[in-house]
């Protein structure tokens, strides 16, 4: 945001932006989101997927003050690891695939 980049794919036209961490390899572009994403006039959309074994320190949803927000394990006071970690108390995981 802060280097122009969103502002200047606005000003050609862009309507929406897939964003993922360079080193997602299974990233692909899924249709069926950017059109629920259009459809549904979604400022914002986040892909997220049941939680495996594997998935111990990537971000979940919560929700905090009646909205919905990411919280990763870097934000977990270190009591509450565990129950971050667990795969039946935090299933979801985001799977750093974003939709703007």
């Amino acid at each position: 945001v802060r280097s122009g980049v969103l502002q200047r794919m606005r000003s050609q036209g862009k309507e929406y932006v897939f964003v993922s961490n360079i080193d997602n390899l299974g990233a692909t572009v899924d249709f069926d989101l950017l059109h629920f994403m259009h459809e549904h006039n979604c400022d914002f959309l986040m892909e997220v997927t049941a939680r495996q074994p594997q998935d111990v320190k990537g971000g979940t949803l919560i929700e905090y003050d009646g909205r919905p927000r990411l919280l990763e394990i870097a934000q977990c006071p270190p009591a509450k690891v565990g129950e971050f970690q667990s795969m039946t108390r935090v299933p979801p995981v985001t799977t750093n695939n974003l939709w703007l």
